[in-house]
């Protein structure tokens, strides 16, 4: 599911049950108008599936929202690998590093540091 607008990502940020995994990156650049951010969230899905939601686009502006199913948590866990890959070679593409704004997580192999961005 695709959703445009600033709703997407208000509402991933303002999530208030404790997520499985939660990750804010963030890039700010003012000299090259680069100003974004990225939110990863993982909650279990219905049917006992797994759903990656990401949200992205400039920080006070509009955005995009996606949701991912997956069923089982190293189909979801791979794809989570997956993005925070491209966020590291983001200064190739647009310039400037993600840097870690917040991460939650309530799962043992997501809260053992693997996901660490420097």
């Amino acid at each position: 599911m695709l959703n445009e607008g600033s709703r997407g990502l208000k509402h991933i940020l303002q999530k208030e049950k404790m997520p499985y995994f939660h990750m804010v990156l963030r890039a700010v650049k003012p000299e090259i108008n680069i100003n974004r951010v990225y939110a990863i969230h993982l909650d279990k899905g219905l049917f006992n599936t797994w759903v990656v939601t990401t949200a992205y686009g400039r920080f006070e502006g509009g955005s995009i929202q996606q949701n991912h199913g997956f069923s089982t948590i190293e189909e979801a866990k791979a794809f989570i690998d997956k993005i925070l890959k491209k966020r590291q070679r983001s200064y190739q593409r647009i310039r400037c590093d993600y840097n870690l704004i917040s991460m939650k997580s309530s799962l043992a192999q997501f809260a053992n540091g693997a996901y660490s961005v420097d």
